[in-house]
């Protein structure tokens, strides 16, 4: 299942290079699971300084790095998230997103090309994390370390939906 935490395991402090179109990409990695290897990689790639795109990365059992997800913005808002649930490379959930965190949806894709609305758990459970990260961001957070502590709080309630929302199975 999707879960936009993902999204709160990075502080962008890497490398940026602007191609001629203005296109310029930040990259972080996280060791998440703390065995001294990077594990999950964030882009986030912008184009004068506005964000377009973010793409979230994880390594296979091979060590291989696979998307997993990919985030599409309008303006400074994200409009679109699609991603691989399962590790196949094939995009199975596509969310949308307005302003609101009550305005998200989210739609299941099928191998044939058809696409149906998710359950209405799944959605829920996507607009209570993206409610919770709006709230985290529009936190002014400048310690380093108070970040830290906010970004694992944050995760552990993410977690926590995303299970709250497989009980209801």
């Amino acid at each position: 299942m999707f879960v936009a935490g993902a999204f709160l395991m990075a502080i962008f402090a890497g490398a940026e290079a602007a191609d001629p179109d203005g296109l310029s990409t930040k990259m972080a990695e996280v060791d998440s699971d703390k065995d001294g290897r990077p594990d999950v990689r964030t882009e986030i790639i912008s184009r004068d300084g506005q964000k377009e795109m973010m793409v979230m990365s994880r390594t296979d059992k091979s060590g291989e790095w696979k998307i997993n997800a990919r985030s599409f913005y309008v303006g400074p808002h994200m409009a679109v998230t699609e991603s691989d649930e399962d590790g196949d490379g094939f995009f199975e959930m596509v969310v949308v997103y307005r302003e609101d965190p009550k305005d998200v949806n989210a739609f299941v894709r099928q191998r044939n090309g058809s696409v149906r609305p998710a359950e209405v758990k799944v959605v829920e459970m996507l607009r209570k994390q993206d409610a919770l990260l709006s709230e985290f961001w529009s936190k002014a957070v400048s310690d380093p370390e108070t970040m830290k502590r906010a970004m694992m709080e944050a995760r552990k309630k993410m977690k926590e939906i995303a299970e709250g929302a497989k009980e209801g199975d």
